[in-house]
């Protein structure tokens, strides 16, 4: 468990959300004395195995190969000038930035093994299936708390922090790994979404552990009605204000599916809420 964050894996995707995001990430980094390692999410055309198993040959081949190099030098553009701007309105923050090689550069869960979190624009906000296959694979495979933004950022990530609490240990893996960021927060609360368990006896132990840490929780109560459970979090989120929400689990597990896939995965619309989640 890394009790402080001192390096901010960055994945940027080269759109017009680099721009408010890079600035985001900066100010965190500020804010907690954290360096950031940029690194850009590209689409991969240069596989030629794969790429003739597609049935691409000849012209078309070179066709492919081509365009994504031109795409990949159009996102590499707009993310160095979002680091640019950024840059200028935080200048003393340590930064480096990368354009991954395909070929022999190592993917983004892997660069993560060496920092402390990675932070992402939220897949729902992106329309490439690539950028959804990275986001997927770093929050299963980097071992790392993931920080997910939405469309509008929070104007204080941590002003109430909510904790979607499975009653299972990849719950309790994630509730130790984002300690930093909830031992910072002004509020903590903490939800139940275990449905085979009483909310006053799951919560008991994460409780204790939260406050043997110095942290005050307070126990929430989703409101009870027949509505799906990912309904009745998104309501609370509503009535709370809850600014990020912290979970663990829900993708490799499958457990309470419907939820998890509201929160991360295809979202019939653009994320409204940051989610820091550990798998």
């Amino acid at each position: 468990m890394a009790t402080d964050i001192r390096r901010i894996l960055f994945g940027m995707s080269g759109v017009q959300h680099d721009g408010n995001n890079s600035q985001f990430v900066f100010d965190l980094a500020k804010s907690i004395g954290a360096e950031v390692q940029c690194q850009l999410i590209c689409p991969i055309a240069d596989d030629p195995e794969l790429l003739m198993a597609c049935g691409f040959t000849g012209n078309a081949f070179r066709t492919l190969i081509e365009s994504a190099a031109k795409t990949i030098e159009e996102l590499d553009g707009m993310a160095r000038t979002a680091l640019s701007q950024a840059q200028q309105l935080y200048p003393g923050i340590h930064f480096s930035y990368a354009v991954p090689d395909a070929a022999t550069g190592r993917s983004l869960a892997q660069m993560a093994w060496a920092s402390d979190l990675v932070i992402l624009a939220h897949p729902s906000l992106m329309k490439a299936q690539y950028y959804w296959s990275v986001v997927e694979e770093t929050i299963l495979e980097s071992g790392r708390p993931v920080l997910l933004l939405p469309e509008i950022l929070p104007q204080q990530l941590i002003g109430h922090v909510g904790i979607l609490w499975r009653n299972d240990s990849r719950s309790a893996q994630a509730l130790s790994a984002s300690l930093a960021m909830i031992k910072a927060a002004d509020k903590v609360s903490i939800l139940n979404v275990d449905l085979h368990e009483e909310g006053d006896r799951a919560l008991e132990l994460p409780l204790e552990f939260l406050r043997l840490h110095g942290v005050h929780a307070e126990a929430a109560n989703l409101n009870d009605s027949h509505h799906r459970l990912d309904r009745l979090v998104e309501e609370y989120s509503v009535n709370a204000e809850v600014t990020l929400w912290v979970t663990g689990g829900g993708l490799s597990s499958g457990f309470n599916d419907h939820l998890i896939s509201n929160l991360i995965r295809r979202s019939p619309a653009k994320a409204q809420r940051a989610i820091l989640i550990n798998e």
